[in-house]
Formats: structure tokens, sequence, C-alpha cells
């Protein structure tokens, strides 16, 4: 049973309307993998017999994902809740303490651990490629940059490891923000500002695509991670696109105030970023973690943005993990069933989940660049997530346990790391 979106039917199989698929949208298959761990064929259940040396296993109706795509992490900062909790659970606390820790405790050895840490679990959880942003306001470069580098080339041949170089947009006027472009362009990174509104956010958007421009780099913005309905960095970054006619990657995450604006202001600012062809990431375990934090008041909205009205319009939209047991969200595990399952709770996006699960595979895949990751098709290599569960109740109800993670067609032996492995760096 695989999700809808998250499959192509090899050549010649039968139209997409003779397959069995239940109320979600989840199709019925065969999935042939040769001897290599490619995939072969994709068919409809029961169209198709194989060969009768080539063994069958059934999946008695178990859902099959496709290899998970996190767009969005922080795995520099990750696992430091234990040192450098947020003292009060807002943005704000959570930079200060990161920074605090920043400055005490961090070297080589102990980043490095750490961020190998959460690759770690994100592998045996699934996930097939991960983008991280690292911080990279000046002298704050070390030891997070070559510690990427290394991480890198030491995971090649089993998590894709993407970096984006993220910044208060402020920081990359001068000399710095040309140093910080040119070492993305050397590396094969990103430009990652990070947007605040204010009478300079103009000029400031201006600046970082002028940056890109001149250096061939993709754009991964922070933007309007607030509940304030006057912030406007994503109309700002959508008009700055079509007015230069930008033709590099954007990507725009959190957008959390787009769901407190005005009807009509959230219509056009939606019209303007599906034009713009900017992606979307929505980070809803720590946009509800942060978003509409009061001491003494329960929140009054969900901190997450428009994702069924930025859907609607055509406009991609990936869900990812971002923060994990750090100052700015205290929980997960670096699995995006876990993340996929507080959308789907947090945004309504049932009944039916349709191709919803295309934002934690194909989408974000499609954003990083990645050909033939986050989907089941004929050519691509057979990583694959086996879910005991046969519906998404089963699935989302035991947080995914019970899976089982193929990479090229074999079964992982990989265990979940020990958070005693952390106590040093603790």
């Amino acid at each position: 049973m695989v999700p809808d979106g998250t499959f192509l039917l090899t050549h010649g199989s039968p139209e997409s309307f003779d397959l069995r698929r239940d109320r979600d949208g989840v199709a019925c298959l065969d999935i042939d993998i040769g001897a290599a761990g490619i995939i072969d064929r994709v068919t409809a259940s029961g169209t198709t017999s194989p060969p009768s040396d080539v063994p069958v296993v059934a999946m008695r109706g178990r859902q099959v994902w496709p290899g998970f795509i996190d767009a969005h992490a922080h795995i520099d900062k990750s696992h430091t809740w234990g040192r450098a909790p947020n003292p009060d659970g807002t943005l704000l606390g959570a930079r200060g303490a990161a920074k605090h820790d920043r400055v005490r405790r961090w070297d080589y050895d102990e980043v490095y651990r750490r961020m190998d840490f959460a690759l770690r679990a994100a592998f045996v959880h699934g996930t097939v490629a991960v983008r991280t942003h690292l911080d990279s306001q000046e002298g704050r470069t070390e030891p997070c940059w070559p510690a990427f580098l290394a991480l890198r080339e030491a995971w090649a041949d089993r998590i894709v490891l993407q970096g984006t170089l993220t910044l208060g947009i402020a920081k990359l006027i001068g000399p710095w923000g040309d140093k910080v472009a040119d070492w993305a362009a050397e590396h094969g990174l990103r430009l990652g500002p990070v947007v605040y509104d204010g009478p300079e956010a103009g000029m400031q958007i201006d600046r970082a695509f002028e940056l890109a421009e001149t250096r061939g780099l993709e754009l991964d913005f922070h933007v309007d991670e607030t509940d304030d309905p006057q912030a406007d960095g994503l109309t700002r970054i959508a008009d700055a696109v079509l007015a230069r006619n930008f033709e590099g990657r954007v990507l725009c995450s959190h957008a959390s105030s787009l769901a407190r604006r005005s009807e009509t202001a959230a219509r056009e600012t939606i019209a303007k970023v599906a034009a713009a062809r900017i992606g979307i990431i929505s980070l809803p375990m720590t946009n509800v973690y942060l978003q509409d934090r009061d001491p003494v008041a329960t929140p009054r909205w969900r901190g997450i943005t428009l994702l069924r009205e930025l859907k609607a319009a055509g406009v991609a939209i990936a869900l990812a993990g971002d923060n994990v047991r750090d100052a700015f969200h205290p929980y997960g595990d670096h699995d995006l069933i876990d993340v996929f399952r507080d959308a789907v709770r947090l945004g309504h996006l049932d009944l039916p989940i349709g191709d919803w699960p295309r934002a934690v595979t194909s989408i974000p895949a499609g954003m990083m660049g990645l050909a033939r990751r986050g989907l089941i098709s004929a050519g691509a290599a057979a990583d694959l997530v086996i879910f005991e569960g046969r519906d998404y109740t089963e699935v989302l109800a035991r947080h995914g346990r019970g899976r089982i993670v193929l990479r090229a067609g074999r079964e992982i032996i990989e265990t979940l790391p020990d958070y005693r492995e952390l106590d040093e760096a603790t």
C-alpha cells in the first residue's frame, strides 16, 4: 500500500484509475526489485507474475513509503537542550540560550559527535537526504563549517547531506556577506538569510539576491517566524523574484505570520508566491512549540502557515524537522513520520490525506535537486520504509514503530543511537 503521489507506474502498466486504493488514496502495488537493489517495475498489484525463481514477499497490506527527505534541519544545534534549555519557551529565549551555549561549549569534536548522532537517528528512521542550516555569523563559523564538510564526506554513501549558510540578513551587508557567499559557492552550499521585518528589509533582501545572482547560488530563507500579521517578508521575497526574474531556486521556511494576515492580504501573497515559484517549507513541531507562547495563557493559534491554501494555489509544500532537542524545540528524534503526524493533526491534512506524504518525500527531493529520490519508480534505488501499519490510523497512531528500512533493497541492521553517547557532550 503506497501513498498517493509517491510512486510512478512503470510504462505500459495499467492506468492509475485501475489501481485499488483505500479511502485516503493509498494504492495497492507490486514493486519489483532487481538483484542490484534497483527498482525494476512498479505495477498495479496482481497485474504481473514474477518468474518462478524470484522471491516474493507478501506485505499483507503494510504501507510502503519511499525514503524520507528532510529539507530543513539544524543538526549543528541538536541535542543541546540538557545543558542549554530555553528559559521561557520563546524564540528570543531560544536564541539567547543557543548563543550562550555556543560560546561556552562548542568545539570540533563535540559538534561532530552531536551532528553525527543526529544523522544516525535519521538514517535508522528511513531518511535518505538532509539539508541542514549552519549558523554563519562572523565569529561563529568554527567549528561547524569544517565539521559539516567532514560529515558530508563520511555520510556520502548513506545520506545526501546538503548545507545552507544561515545568518541574519543584515549581516550580509558588507565584506562578511561576500565571504559567506563565496564560501557557499566554493563548497556547493546555499545562502540562507534570516529575514526580519523593518524599514531596511527591502534593501537587505535585494542584497541577498545580488549575492546569489553573482555566484549562482540558491536562496534558502527563514522568514516571518512570528505572529505579527504585519510581517511581510514573504511578500517582499516574492516581489524580488518577480522583479528580477530570478532563475535560481528559492525556498522560504516558516512563513508563520501568513496565517495571521487578513484573507485578502493572504490571498495576494499566496498568488505572488505561486507566480514566483517559491517553495515553502513548514516546520510544524518547532512552530507550534515557540509561537503564541505566554507564561500564563493557553496559545490561541497553531503557529503553522497556510498549508492547504498554499497547496491549492499550486505552491510546492514540504514538511521538515527543523530543531531537535535544543533550545528551539526540546523534543523530536529526526523522524519525518513524527513531523508528518503532527502536521496532519495540526493542519487538518486529512479527510482524505491524499498525496500529502509527498511533503516529506518527492516534493522536498525536488526542492533539493535530488533526481530519483523520494519516489518509488523504475530505475530508482529501492530505498524504502515498510511500516507494520496498513493505513494511516495504524501508521501514525504508533508513530511508525515496527518499521523496516531498506537501502538498495536490503534491510539495514543499524539501531537508534543511545543518548548516553552524548553524555560527554553535555
